[in-house]
């Protein structure tokens, strides 16, 4: 079994870095400043095992810290944070308010939370409205994914 270990994102594109269930030493550049988008870079590829690509319905908003109005373009996150789960890296929701961004989304029970440490093999899957039906909150294991060919 594998575990996220870093993410980033391109639109409703999302890549999971996933490295070994045994391994809690992972770590990148700058992981223990803030904020993560402006200091951290890409955890080391040693640790590195595969990906899990992950591409979500068009329908469905991806929520990440750095696009956050609220923090007026500075996250309070490190990638330290996520690696300690203090906050999840990525939040999936059905949302359309245009208003709407990630620190709404946190209190959101609807919404699917990718934490560092969660469950998932290699692979690539497709995240629709079903999936996040289906997901329990803040424990998301990566089961409910449809995967792809």
């Amino acid at each position: 079994m594998t575990k996220i270990i870093d993410f980033e994102t391109k639109g409703n594109v999302i890549r999971f870095y996933l490295g070994a269930d045994e391994c809690n030493d992972y770590w990148g550049d700058d992981w223990d400043d803030r904020p993560y988008e402006h200091n951290a870079e890409a955890v080391y590829d040693r640790f590195v095992v595969g990906y899990a690509d992950v591409y979500v319905d068009m329908n469905l908003t991806v929520y990440t810290p750095e696009h956050d109005w609220h923090y007026n373009g500075c996250s309070p996150f490190s990638k330290e944070d996520f690696k300690n789960r203090k906050a999840p890296c990525v939040i999936i929701a059905n949302s359309d308010d245009w208003g709407s961004c990630y620190s709404n989304e946190l209190g959101n029970d609807t919404s699917a939370k990718f934490y560092f440490e969660d469950k998932m093999e290699p692979g690539t899957y497709f995240f629709d409205a079903k999936c996040l039906c289906a997901v329990r909150p803040q424990i998301w294991k990566g089961i409910r994914l449809t995967r792809g060919e």
